[in-house]
């Protein structure tokens, strides 16, 4: 008889982000043989509990005889002849698997310069649709690309002249944007997008031996050992381009688990437990050596990297992207970005303790227990010291159009024209780093499981989190003081804060640990009949504070790993010219400055690449609560019903807080106001120019660059050009509520059957979309919910049906069948964003407003219909927000959402038995078994953009184009071979 385990798990801190209900018991049966455990149920308990982003709080192995262990290998008694008897004391385990996956990658279309476009010839990017007409009562032509060398002043606004016939002469190309085109592939069609085939192959091993040994010390106590190690050799971020252009990251993992564990049986009812676990993960994420080691001053002339010789730079933004889209690339350039996009080894360590006392008396069971928990993150790094150049439009656009209101989804100026003259819109380099963040976690918990009587059972308990945000080991991080005088800013406040204790430094914690972290919850559970019960929970929990290197990804600004930032100054002025190179002097990279006013630099409007919130320290708090009716309909089918809801507080949500927007009550300080077009033009003009002087304005410090506009010096802080969102900001909420429907076919006659339904409402408020300043209106449909799903999970393994009759019954007995098929609602489609300018003069988005009894589709979605030759969404149902106002219009409609996407996975398999201790087993693995077509989702970000067509009249792009190139897998399917002795 096939050996099976069953156990029950049961927690009180069990996640209700997706509606779990608080307090629920899961009851699961395994079957030997059919999952890819790596070592006894025991094992996968202990180490989901010792890698459980909260502690488990209650685990129950149900004790059963069995076979042998999941991927049981190799396992026995330890006996020593004539030195030690381990009869019933001593026990090990062994195992060891192998995986290996090689992938063809084929198919999926890139986009890569044209010749035309190499040759500096742009006219092809030309549509013929004028956007506007200038100040000069010129028309502005979508895709037209301005000469910077013709820049004038006129009424505070700079204007340029456009390069005859979309046409750079190629004596203005910069020499090392002729370099570095010259190792971009070439292009295998005529498009100016979609113009080039990723080709290559992927592969990806892992090897996974793990060892255990259990010695049993007395009648009363048990010890074991556990130690894991996993191997993963892979490519990371595959492009199929050659070095050193690739982006392609190589990675060689190594982890190491070990676990030690004691139990005590202190009385018959009452029980001890302790464990310590470590883990040890190393990943060096990293670019190849031909690619850091790359001479780029010798064979681009291009210089400025840290290390020697210097690496090939990191290279972004040369796609031809329609501005605030991400899938249309109809305008050609280079979608991918070049260059290493990583250069790092990680270090994580992980250690956990865990102790807990059970004891029983009378209808009551207590336990109590702690945990800590101690995060060590390091990041040995030289990422962005090879230098990072990201270009724009901006340097070939006319920055006069920054007064215009020009359709959504359209722009002047290609980021690969300015890159082919060379002109960076903002540059940095950073000094080698080597951080390393440490994080401790504390908690601990009471609870009582009473039987009042035999149909009722009360769970209550209440537990403490008491976690630390980290903090790097020399206190090596810089932050923004709002309140702090900035010496490079003429004393306004907003300047550079140090950590730690000290001359120089804040003498603060700044991100202060959250100590009233206290969770009580409460669980009920009555049954009416034998056949029925009624469940009920509510309780608080406290998610996990955000990871260590979550930001460690800053650009340090300070003490010992510091970087040289370059921001362009606006009106289409580059940052720095790929001739020049980076220039600095290198030993300010490692110069170890507490100096507040580091930024910005003079001239420049540089702003932290990262700010610590205070409330970073304060852990999200979930109120979830449940009530459900559970109802055995006959034997092994089980019918239940439950409503479950939760209310998310002090969740993530910096972007509420937007401190260098500007108000309507800072501008009517000034005198302004966003309803007199005067005073909007005012805004964008430069803080120079002569109307500008005449209202009084002057620049708020001597070093402000005299090319920005009147806003920027209008905001809150001058000295920086970003809205200062803190990461970290525990401002955020949510709201989730649901229905919650499942069936459970329990193990008999070889079939096992559970399906679940789910109707529910999922809204946040996580960010601003109209108006920073007034947060109570910021309340829109979570992205990623989905009101209706419907889950089907099954396993049938056919019978004995001939016993009789040995061929068949060795031909059809002991075949899985098993799958899981998910079929749900799209997720919501976002409003338009405006284009009526706001963000540019109050630095502040809002969005289109819909237009009452259009239509928001003009196919149905999740119909018929060709993506080669139909728009699905309706560019009519949205009308622009008049200029200086705010939209009207919600974030996003539960009506407007994407094409529902089943998911239908399928497996069959069979174990053979090779005598009465070997297992050969085989299972063959599909998904997506139908073979539907997955469709990308349709470009919904601008009503107003360009309809564009390849040569044979297909769609390219334009609101509501779907992108064919990005669709999803088709049907694939995997053959799994597994040996057990």
């Amino acid at each position: 008889v096939e050996a099976i385990e069953e156990f029950t798990l049961q927690t009180s801190n069990f996640s209700a982000e997706y509606g779990q209900a608080l307090g629920g018991i899961f009851n699961f049966t395994i079957r030997s043989g059919t999952n890819n455990y790596h070592g006894s149920l025991f094992e996968y308990l202990t180490n989901e509990a010792l890698n459980a982003s909260q502690p488990l709080a209650t685990t129950h192995v149900l004790p059963v005889s069995r076979k042998n262990d999941f991927g049981g290998t190799i396992g026995g008694p330890i006996r020593i002849p004539k030195l030690y008897d381990g009869k019933n004391k001593t026990f090990f385990f062994f195992n060891w698997e192998y995986f290996r996956n090689k992938t063809a990658s084929t198919g999926v279309f890139q986009t890569v310069p044209t010749t035309a476009y190499r040759n500096g010839d742009f006219s092809a990017a030309l549509t013929n649709r004028t956007l506007a007409t200038d100040g000069l009562g010129r028309s502005v032509l979508e895709n037209a690309i301005y000469d910077p060398a013709t820049n004038r002043t006129v009424n505070g606004l700079v204007y340029r002249d456009v390069f005859p016939g979309n046409i750079i002469p190629p004596s203005r190309f910069d020499p090392v944007a002729v370099a570095i085109t010259k190792l971009l592939p070439a292009p295998i069609n005529n498009g100016l997008s979609n113009n080039w085939q990723q080709n290559g192959v992927y592969v990806k091993s892992q090897s996974a031996p793990a060892f255990k040994i259990d010695h049993t010390l007395g009648p009363n106590d048990r010890l074991s050992f556990y130690y894991g190690y996993l191997t993963t050799v892979q490519k990371s971020g595959f492009d199929s381009l050659p070095e050193p252009i690739t982006a392609t990251r190589y990675q060689s993992i190594f982890s190491h688990t070990t676990r030690l564990n004691y139990d005590r049986t202190m009385s018959p009812t009452t029980v001890l437990h302790a464990g310590s676990g470590y883990i040890r993960y190393i990943n060096p994420d990293s670019a190849p050596d031909a690619v850091l080691k790359y001479d780029a001053a010798k064979n681009l002339g291009f210089i400025g990297g840290v290390t020697d010789p210097g690496g090939f730079p990191r290279i972004t933004g040369l796609n031809g992207l329609i501005p605030g889209t991400t899938t249309n690339n109809s305008f050609g350039g280079m979608n991918l970005g070049i260059g290493p996009a990583n250069a790092n080894l990680y270090f994580n360590d992980k250690w956990t303790s865990t102790a807990s006392l059970t004891h029983i008396r009378g209808n009551h069971s207590y336990k109590a227990g702690g945990e800590v928990r101690v995060d060590i993150f390091t990041d040995r790094n030289s990422r962005g010291a090879q230098g990072v150049l990201n270009f724009s439009n901006a340097q070939t656009g006319l920055p006069a159009t920054q007064a215009l209101s020009l359709p959504g989804g359209t722009s002047v100026g290609l980021n690969y024209a300015s890159f082919m003259l060379g002109m960076v819109n903002n540059a940095s380099v950073n000094a080698l780093q080597d951080p390393q963040w440490r994080k401790t976690s504390w908690a601990f918990y009471l609870q009582d499981t009473w039987k009042i009587t035999r149909k009722l059972t009360l769970d209550y308990g209440i537990r403490w989190d008491y976690e630390a945000a980290g903090h790097e080991i020399w206190n090596r991080v810089s932050n923004l003081g709002f309140s702090t005088p900035n010496p490079a800013a003429g004393g306004r406040p907003g300047a550079l804060i140090y950590a730690g204790n000290g001359p120089g430094r804040c003498n603060c914690d700044m991100a202060p640990r959250y100590p009233f972290a206290l969770g009580p919850r409460l669980g009920v559970a009555y049954q009416l009949d034998p056949k029925t019960v009624i469940r009920g929970g509510w309780g608080i929990s406290y998610g996990n504070l955000a990871g260590l290197n979550y930001i460690t990804n800053q650009v340090w600004n300070g003490v010992g790993f510091n970087s040289v930032a370059w921001d362009a100054p606006g009106q289409g002025d580059p940052a720095v010219l790929l001739r020049n190179g980076l220039q600095y002097n290198p030993a300010d990279l490692y110069k170890a400055s507490l100096d507040p006013g580091l930024l910005p630099v003079r001239g420049q409007l540089n702003a932290p690449a990262v700010i610590i919130d205070k409330s970073w320290g304060r852990p999200p708090r979930i109120n979830m609560w449940s009530l459900g009716i559970q109802r055995e309909v006959v034997r092994n089918l089980v019918v239940e019903a439950a409503y479950v809801g939760n209310r998310g507080g002090w969740l993530n949500g910096p972007a509420l807080a937007q401190p260098n927007a500007i108000s309507t009550e800072r501008l009517t300080s000034f005198g302004l106001s966003l309803a007199n077009a005067a005073d909007r033009t005012l805004l964008t003009s430069r803080i120079d120019s002569p109307a500008v002087t005449a209202r009084g304005f002057k620049l708020p410090y001597d070093s402000f660059p005299a090319s920005a506009t009147l806003a920027q010096a209008l905001r809150p802080y001058p000295q920086f050009n970003s809205t200062l969102v803190a990461r970290n900001a525990s401002l955020g909420n949510s709201w989730y509520d649901s229905l919650q429907a499942k069936v459970t076919k329990r193990y008999s006659h070889g079939l096992d059957l559970t399906t679940a339904f789910t109707w529910s409402k999922n809204s946040e408020r996580l960010a601003a979309y109209n108006d920073a300043f007034k947060r109570a209106n910021q309340k829109v449909l979570s992205p990623g919910a989905q009101p209706l799903v419907l889950t089907t999970a099954f396993t049938y393994e056919t019978q004995n049906w001939f016993k009789d009759r040995k061929v068949l019954r060795l031909a059809t007995a002991g075949w899985t069948f098993s799958g899981t098929l998910r079929y749900g609602s799209g997720t919501v489609i976002n409003t338009p964003v405006s284009t009526n300018l706001l963000n540019s003069q109050v630095f502040q988005p809002t969005v289109f407003n819909r237009v009452a009894g259009e239509p928001l589709f003009n196919s149905e979605l999740n119909s018929s219909f060709d993506p080669n030759k139909q728009l699905v969404l309706n560019p009519k149902a949205w009308v622009d927000a008049a200029p200086g106002t705010f939209g009207t219009s919600a974030n996003a409609y539960d009506n407007y959402r994407t094409r529902r996407t089943p998911d239908e996975q399928i497996s069959v398999g069979r174990n053979f038995k090779i005598g009465e201790s070997k297992m050969f087993s085989v299972r063959a693995e599909f998904f997506n078994v139908f073979n539907r077509t997955v469709y990308a989702n349709p470009v919904s970000t601008s009503p107003t953009a360009t309809t564009t067509f390849d040569g044979k009249g297909n769609l390219t792009g334009g609101f509501g184009f779907i992108n064919q190139n990005s669709n999803g897998q088709p049907r694939n399917g995997q053959l799994v071979g597994r040996f057990v002795f």
